[in-house]
């Protein structure tokens, strides 16, 4: 049983890669694309109507649907959705159907990304959680750091549609080599839980509101980051795409070199929660110093967001790891209810920021955010650690 566990893990280590290569590949440019084609004031508003339909899926729908008809239809099914969606933005022009469109793509990659945290939780046993969640995220992240090298490249030669075409191919390919990993992983079928059960059981634990409220400031991080650090390099700074990949490739590189090392270390040393309070003085510490560059400089922004994903990286993994340790595969509810922390994000963040740039511009939002990570210290400090 064990070694059919490994080589399914392996073949789910694989879709992921893939998927998330294509993620990255889009990312850092959906911002810039729906500015173009919408107008940048409909950037925020886009977004979080995506996250809200992401949001009410994975809460009502996506773990019903998990327990029913288990993990390998329902990752294949928005697979295919996907590809359709990626396939349509290749050929946008400004119309409700290319909104529509860009709305059906975002809402349904947090609800993948759910799916195949089941077929990971299924082939992980209790004591490897950190290793494994470790290698889980490195192989995750080295697509993001591999697919930022192209985005410039593709962008400068084909533009947007070529760079949805080649998304769309890559999610294809993801979509094969499921098959694989789904046979071996989609072994049986769990009992759906109710929704107000698995809040009940959040509140009741101060260990898992603790890691939820850090997770949501986590989320908080990549979503400010992810939409409004590229806007910002390009249109305040004056970075071009290609200078943008190279600033987001040294940034990435903690996810891919410290997150395996991390995790072992918290199965096998330290435990989680000192680790997890170093991350997010790093994180705040460097966000905060983000509104002190008015340089374009390269190798200055490199270094600084590359100091902010050193804390991101270590509460990344260090959240989820101790996350997964406090639950099995049959909470299907409660990783449904953590996974939902990103599209909640998604659903007030953008408009938020937006809110906060339009009154009182982009370096008041990296403040604010920098003083939200140094204050999550205190939830983080009030989990009891695992070793």
């Amino acid at each position: 049983m064990r070694i059919v566990k490994v080589r399914a893990l392996r073949y789910a280590l694989i879709t992921g890669f893939l998927f998330s290569l294509h993620l990255a590949l889009v990312s850092y440019a959906n911002s810039t694309f729906a500015s173009q084609l919408f107008g940048e004031n409909a950037v925020g508003p886009l977004f979080s109507i995506a996250a809200f339909i992401s949001l009410m899926a994975l809460l009502f729908w996506a773990p019903r649907k998990i327990a029913i008809n288990g993990s390998l239809l329902f990752v294949a099914l928005l697979l295919l959705i996907s590809i359709f969606a990626l396939t349509g933005l290749s050929q946008a022009t400004f119309s409700i159907i290319s909104a529509a469109l860009f709305i059906l793509y975002l809402s349904h990659n947090s609800l993948i990304l759910y799916g195949l945290d089941m077929m990971v939780e299924h082939a992980t046993d209790n004591a490897d959680t950190g290793k494994i969640r470790g290698i889980y995220l490195t192989v995750l992240n080295a697509a993001w750091m591999l697919a930022l090298l192209g985005t410039g490249t593709i962008l400068e030669h084909g533009g947007f549609n070529l760079l949805y075409l080649v998304g769309a191919i890559l999610v294809f390919l993801s979509l094969a080599t499921l098959y694989k990993a789904g046979t071996m992983l989609n072994t049986h079928k769990l009992k759906p839980i109710r929704v107000g059960l698995n809040f009940r059981k959040i509140f009741r634990s101060k260990n898992l509101s603790s890691i939820f409220l850090v997770n949501f400031l986590l989320q908080t991080f990549y979503i400010v980051m992810v939409i409004y650090t590229p806007l910002y390099l390009a249109n305040t700074i004056g970075f071009g795409w290609r200078e943008i990949s190279i600033i987001f490739v040294v940034m990435l590189s903690p996810f891919v070199l410290l997150q395996y090392p991390l995790g072992r270390i918290a199965d096998m040393r330290f435990g989680e929660k000192e680790i997890l309070i170093f991350g997010l003085i790093v994180m705040g510490l460097a966000t905060l110093m983000i509104t002190s560059i008015d340089s374009p400089t390269i190798w200055i922004w490199a270094i600084t967001l590359l100091v902010t994903r050193i804390g991101a990286a270590t509460v990344e993994v260090m959240s989820d790891s101790y996350f997964f340790k406090h639950v099995s595969e049959e909470d299907t509810g409660l990783v449904s209810v953590y996974r939902a922390i990103a599209p909640f994000a998604g659903v007030i963040i953008p408009i938020l920021g937006a809110l906060i740039i339009g009154a009182f511009g982009y370096l008041s939002l990296f403040s604010c955010l920098g003083v939200l990570c140094l204050l999550t210290i205190i939830p983080a400090a009030r989990i009891k650690d695992t070793r």
